[in-house]
């Protein structure tokens, strides 16, 4: 060996001086080599080591070359930044596709119980684990350290959870802010966005569900719906903008376009129609069904409303319904059948009144009849229903331009009485008539129960077959004295016959 080192470097050096290349094993180096090695029966040996190893190598330069024996030996190169594993033309995945696969040997991924990593533009794009997430985007679950079962699709995707289980988040920062609650949904841009004590929510469309931090089992199902609710539960809101402004409200119901649009705090509400109960912050317990119903309810509360624009005169009445196609209610504890064109209201039988003794007190035979039903002055008279609309939906949204109501009040001929006189007369007599109906709001009017008038004319039948009673007597007794003096006479016209025929 020492008597061929002088040798080595007698070639090396000649080589060198003549064309500053080195060829091992030939006289003739390939001029684009600065070392040519030359060989038929043995190779070039790289250096040979673990991974720990190599990982060891201190500062090492780009491009150099080692073969790993451990954890998938085979030649590493340091590419400047990580170690790259030079795989065989055989073992390559085509980018143009591949022939001959074997589903069970052949794939992309890890065998090693690691994630499963990829980039775009050196930034991480996806992302897949053994424990069952799946993140695709951009900083889509990047904060996920323990969070398991979780499937985040879009930029900034569940970006901020760390623990949470079971969530699915589709759509540019769904669920962006969730940290480790678990089994929400989020689809859209911005579902879900704040949430971080709320669970079981689900939310489908642009900003649903937004705001919400501490809300839990909501449904939100369209743009916007739900966006500003926090800390509301059990709410459901089916619609562009439904529920929009919900903060605190539970237990809420709302189908259609920017149905409970307004409200805040207001629960227990149920809304069925585009814009029904838009107006509601705070009132509770309210039934709306039908485009528009209960549109200007504010904070009334106990309302219900079921038709189209079926609706209240004013925001805070409590217990009114209002049943029928453009029907308005104008007091609280009244119900409204029908708009003012209904000139018909028919039913199979008679409508029943409680009557029950068992559950009546203070019970006074004080009603009056004549007295009452004779001052009592029936009329013939047309009635402006048009009038009466106007009168009891001022300051409520006109729309007559797109389903104009058909009046036909002016053109009929009525007969009844006129309440205001009834009143007086009542009032006259210390009387208190419940058939009596006094606005109770600017925006009510006077109304007469007809039926009610039944006791005081019973009275009135009453107190004149009374009289009627006592006429009869009068007249036998009359009819029993004339007969007496019949006989009187007789007897006197007896006696002076007898008279005259003694003489």
């Amino acid at each position: 060996m020492k008597k061929l080192l002088p040798l080595f470097l007698f070639l090396l050096v000649a080589g060198m001086s003549r064309s500053q290349n080195v060829g091992i094993g030939t006289t003739t180096p390939d001029a684009s080599a600065q070392l040519d090695i030359s060989s038929t029966t043995s190779g070039l040996l790289a250096p040979r080591m673990t991974k720990a190893q190599r990982d060891a190598i201190a500062t090492p330069a780009t491009g150099l070359l080692i073969y790993q024996t451990n954890n998938t030996a085979g030649f590493y190169y340091y590419d400047g930044s990580t170690w790259k594993m030079i795989t065989s033309g055989g073992k390559a995945w085509l980018l143009n596709g591949n022939n001959n696969t074997d589903p069970a040997t052949n794939f992309i991924g890890t065998a090693d119980d690691q994630p499963l990593n990829f980039r775009v533009n050196n930034s991480r794009a996806g992302y897949l684990s053994s424990n069952g997430n799946v993140f695709w985007g951009k900083g889509s679950g990047q904060n996920t350290t323990i969070g398991k079962h979780n499937a985040a699709i879009g930029s900034g995707a569940l970006n901020q959870n760390t623990y949470g289980d079971f969530l699915v988040a589709i759509g540019d920062s769904a669920l962006f802010t969730n940290e480790g609650l678990t089994y929400n949904t989020a689809v859209g841009t911005k579902a879900l966005f704040s949430t971080l004590g709320g669970y079981y929510n689900t939310a489908v469309g642009f900003k649903s569900l937004f705001a919400n931090s501490d809300g839990y089992a909501n449904s939100a199902f369209g743009n916007f719906s739900l966006s500003s609710n926090i800390s509301g539960f059990f709410n459901v809101a089916i619609g562009s903008q439904s529920l929009n402004y919900n903060t605190n409200g539970n237990y809420n119901v709302a189908l259609g376009n920017q149905s409970l649009y307004n409200n805040t705090t207001g629960k227990n509400n149920t809304s069925s129609g585009a814009f029904s109960l838009y107006k509601n912050t705070i009132g509770e317990n309210n039934t709306a069904n039908g485009y528009q119903a209960l549109f200007n309810n504010t904070t009334g509360s106990g309302n219900t409303a079921i038709g189209y624009r079926a609706d209240v005169s004013a925001g805070n009445l409590t217990n009114a319904t209002a049943i029928g196609y453009n029907a308005t209610v104008n007091a609280s504890n009244k119900i409204r059948l029908g708009n003012s064109s209904v000139n018909v209201i028919e039913g199979q039988v008679a409508y029943s009144f409680p009557s029950d003794a068992r559950f009546k007190y203070n019970i006074k035979d004080n009603v009056p009849g004549l007295d009452f039903i004779t001052k009592l002055k029936p009329v013939t008279y047309y009635f402006d229903t048009k009038k009466l609309d106007a009168y009891t939906k001022t300051g409520v949204i006109d729309n007559s331009n797109i389903h104009p109501v058909n009046y036909t009040g002016a053109e009929e001929l009525h007969t009844g009485f006129l309440a205001q006189d009834v009143e007086k007369i009542a009032e006259e007599l210390g009387y208190y008539f419940d058939g009596i109906h006094k606005p109770a709001n600017d925006r009510d009017h006077y109304s007469l129960a007809y039926s009610q008038f039944i006791m005081p004319l019973v009275k009135a039948v009453q107190e004149q077959q009374e009289m009627i009673t006592q006429q009869k007597q009068k007249n036998m007794e009359q009819q029993e004295m004339n007969k007496q003096m019949e006989k009187a006479i007789l007897s006197m016209q007896e006696e002076i016959r007898a008279l005259k025929e003694k003489k």
